[in-house]
């Protein structure tokens, strides 16, 4: 019976979060069967939302516990219920993560005290609304034992070399958030930003009549040395920004970013002078636990502000008072901070009025990079992490983002590039966008983002559109910058590929010519880059069976690259692949089977076997072979391709579908030749 309930609950659930995925998380629920029938009840309703938070209200429990369970675990929601309902669905709802306090409604408060006992997220069985929400108002504004339970926004480099990682969706995540960060923490604040953030804040709290007095108080008084102050208090400040920096809702973080600057300005002055320690606890799953294990002597980013407290016994009291489950550990982070060290993201002292009076806590900026020293295990059950705040110059961290930065600092566009590589393609168009609106002065960075946004352009096979965003760059870039720039190269060579696609060979080989004589100028006529340009040059001539020169220029840029690379370079068999192409349009067979022959010795050493290259290599073999009436060997190179085709494109690839038709068409001639053979004897 449990079983089939649970696949009930389970099919339900997957039903909620595919039909909607963008749903809104209700901070507070409210189960109860008279709940939408009662006049009471409805005036209940309207007290809670008009002066806590948004209310989503269920009279059914399977209903309400579908859509608990559709909640993220990085969510916490209270819920309020029935004492009728309440026997039935706290023992079903009590363990998860993202159930953070309830709360029983009911008339005879004495008659449900026993029970409750066991369940420690139940806070209070109240009689009264008015009672009610003065008790979730109060729990909501304890906001450092409240961190405890809240998610911890955390990212982790897994190797220890930089090289090691570009394959690695961890290290890419933390490469990410520190760029994200580094880019709010560089570029200005914008002074329509304000405003528009409380427009969204007043459009989220539309009907909650005690966060729309604040954000009102917000608009009115808020000015840069009060940043600490406001993200201090229990108001929609706090709450938005740690789920935008949890989220890293990068639209909503720019909106944010005058707040951030601000606070991380109050920081520096309220500085630290001395090395220091401090402590926060924390509940984190059993697999959060085993990745920090795993992840001993690396690296870790805390993606949101930091808060710490310089009472260990404190930390631990905020611990002890925490609401845990079974499938949670209770963490206590002791970390080792040298003001030093560290002046890019700094940490500083401040004062927070709380239930508890003034605590004295310390604000890590967010984006704070630390080490992981030790873990261990006390007896009680309590884990220890030491971890210690990481240097400017940390060795580690130069290499791992040293690609990324200019004049040691981060490249304010690396941040859109590395959006591309994680294909965040629509996040990067817009962030180029931004910075092209935002940095209008600034004529290089404009010139590097009509490239870029010209390359997302192609990348969607916009080509008219890539065009002419990437002309746009080319002309700024010939206005500031040096005639043999290699960046002007590079334009002329995206222009001359779009110009190749768009099957305008005459517009594409002048482009290319054009970027072949400035990489030449630049560098010299035996560069790597002179190699590519030859390559780009000699594809054109082939689409326009000038196979003549199309070979000229593949074979010279095969001699530049065997004067430049080693013999096990990808490359090298790839000029040769280009060449025996060549002779084979040419039908000079034996010339392209040599070549072909070279390319396979120096891709099987250099690439993983399923390579797409290493199947043009075996095609085209295939092809001669065919030519050559010789069909067991040409079958044998086509089957071949088939299996690395098969293995690495989608069914429908054009490359897929013509490999098959060659297969079929010699097995066919093979069954036919075998036929004619058995006929004749």
């Amino acid at each position: 019976m449990m079983k089939k309930y649970r696949r009930i609950i389970g099919a339900a659930m997957k039903y909620v979060k595919q039909a909607d995925p963008n749903s809104h998380t209700y901070p507070l629920i409210w189960l109860d069967s008279l709940v939408n029938t009662s006049l009471k009840y409805i005036n209940g309703q309207k007290l809670i939302r008009s002066s806590i938070d948004h209310l989503k209200v269920f009279e059914n429990v399977n209903k309400c516990e579908v859509y608990i369970r559709s909640i993220s675990q990085d969510e916490r929601i209270i819920l309020i219920v029935s004492d009728k309902l309440a026997r039935e669905i706290i023992p079903r709802i009590h363990e998860l993560r993202q159930v953070s306090s309830i709360y029983i409604h009911c008339l005879d408060k004495s008659t449900n005290e026993k029970w409750i006992k066991q369940y420690k997220k139940v806070k209070d069985i109240v009689t009264q609304f008015n009672q009610l929400i003065d008790k979730i108002r109060f729990e909501r504004s304890k906001r450092c034992q409240n961190q405890v339970n809240e998610p911890l926004s955390i990212s982790l480099f897994q190797t220890n070399a930089y090289h090691e990682q570009s394959n690695n969706i961890f290290n890419d995540q933390f490469i990410y958030s520190q760029l994200l960060i580094d880019t709010l923490l560089q570029l200005k604040p914008m002074k329509t930003e304000k405003n528009k953030l409380i427009l969204q804040c007043k459009e989220k709290y539309n009907g909650i009549h005690n966060e729309l007095k604040l954000i009102q108080e917000f608009q009115e008084n808020y000015s840069s040395d009060k940043a600490l102050s406001w993200y201090m208090k229990d108001s929609f400040i706090y709450r938005i920004l740690n789920e935008a920096l949890r989220t890293q809702n990068i639209d909503l973080l720019f909106l944010f970013r005058f707040f951030i600057h601000d606070m991380r300005q109050e920081i520096i002055q309220n500085q630290f002078t001395s090395p220091i320690q401090v402590y926060r606890s924390q509940l984190i799953t059993k697999e959060e636990m085993t990745s920090l294990k795993n992840s001993l002597g690396r690296l870790i980013s805390m993606n949101s502000f930091l808060s710490t407290t310089v009472s260990r016994d404190l930390a631990i009291f905020f611990l002890n008072q925490s609401s845990s489950s079974t499938d949670l550990e209770r963490v206590l982070f002791e970390i080792d901070a040298n003001p030093s060290c560290n002046s890019t993201k700094p940490f500083g002292f401040i004062k927070s009025n709380s239930y508890f009076q003034q605590i004295e806590e310390v604000l890590f900026t967010c984006g704070s990079i630390f080490r992981i020293i030790n873990i261990h295990r006390q007896s009680d059950g309590l884990w220890i992490i030491r971890l210690s705040l990481c240097p400017d110059n940390d060795q580690q961290l130069n290499k791992i983002f040293r690609s990324f930065k200019t004049n040691e600092k981060i490249n304010i566009l690396a941040f859109g590039n590395f959006l591309r590589k994680m294909n965040k393609i629509n996040e990067a168009e817009k962030f180029f966008t931004r910075l092209i609106n935002e940095l209008s002065d600034n004529y290089p960075i404009i010139a590097d983002c009509y490239y870029s946004l010209g390359c997302i352009a192609m990348e969607k096979n916009m080509l008219d559109l890539s065009l002419k965003l990437h002309k746009k760059s080319l002309e700024t870039k010939l206005k500031i910058l040096k005639e043999n720039d290699l960046s002007i190269a590079d334009s002329y060579n995206n222009i001359g590929r779009i110009y190749f696609q768009k099957s305008d060979y005459e517009q594409a080989i002048s482009s290319y010519y054009q970027a072949l004589i400035i990489t030449i100028q630049a560098n010299d006529e035996n560069h790597s880059n002179v190699a590519i340009c030859y390559t780009n040059l000699g594809g054109i001539y082939q689409k326009q069976e000038n196979y003549i020169d199309a070979l000229e220029c593949h074979q010279k840029a095969l001699a530049i690259r065997q004067k430049n690379l080693s013999i096990d370079q990808p490359d090298l068999g790839i000029s040769h692949n280009n060449i025996a192409i060549i002779y084979l349009c040419l039908g000079q067979y034996d010339l392209a089977i040599e070549h072909y022959n070279m390319s396979l010795k120096i891709l099987q050493n250099a690439l993983h076997p399923l390579h797409p290259e290493i199947a043009v290599s075996y095609c085209g073999l295939g092809l001669i072979y065919e030519q050559k009436d010789q069909l067991e060997e040409a079958l044998s190179y086509y089957d071949k391709t088939g299996v690395i085709y098969r293995q690495v494109l989608s069914y429908i690839h054009p490359d897929v579908i013509r490999i098959e038709q060659h297969i079929q068409r010699i097995s066919s001639k093979l069954n036919n030749n075998t036929i004619r053979q058995q006929l004749k004897s």
